[in-house]
């Protein structure tokens, strides 16, 4: 479990990533969270029809799930889809009204522009991410003593937290 905390959030390691989820999903293949996190991997990674497949199926389960919806969204952005691009950003907005991704381009939309993915945006949200988890990481306390299911909840709490 530790090693699946410390290389879940670390993109640059993707192939670690991907053994991980691959293992989980063999366990577990309709568990949308970890779909999603795949759908972003494969999203970074340029692989944007495996990020859909991952996505949808992930939306299927869970279809009021803003963080998929976001991933869907910058995914159909990515591809040129601007129109299924605008669909689910403002869904996204709908289920999680404080979702900054979601209201950052739908700004830049009102105002004509095209919103920016740049890297540098996503390393400073990693990076905070990975300082807000850090107490999950010195604390396994709770995930060791826990049922396998209340362990994925407390997995993904600290993960949506971020």
């Amino acid at each position: 479990m530790n090693f699946l905390l410390k290389n879940l959030s670390n993109f640059p390691k993707v192939s670690y990533n991907l053994d991980s989820l691959n293992k989980l999903l063999t366990n577990e293949p309709n568990n949308p969270k970890f779909l999603r996190v795949r759908g972003e991997i494969y999203q970074r990674m340029g692989k944007y029809e495996e990020s859909l497949a991952d996505l949808n199926k992930s939306l299927e389960i869970e279809p009021d799930n803003s963080e998929a919806l976001e991933v869907r969204g910058r995914t159909y952005f990515m591809m040129g889809r601007y129109e299924e691009y605008n669909i689910d950003t403002n869904r996204s907005l709908e289920i999680n009204i404080t979702s900054a991704f979601s209201m950052e381009s739908r700004r830049s939309l009102d105002l004509g522009q095209p919103p920016k993915f740049e890297l540098n945006d996503f390393k400073r949200r990693e990076k905070i991410r990975r300082r807000k988890s850090s107490f999950v990481t010195s604390d396994m306390q709770p995930l060791l003593s826990a049922s396998r299911e209340e362990g994925h909840d407390l997995l993904w709490k600290s993960f949506r937290n971020c």
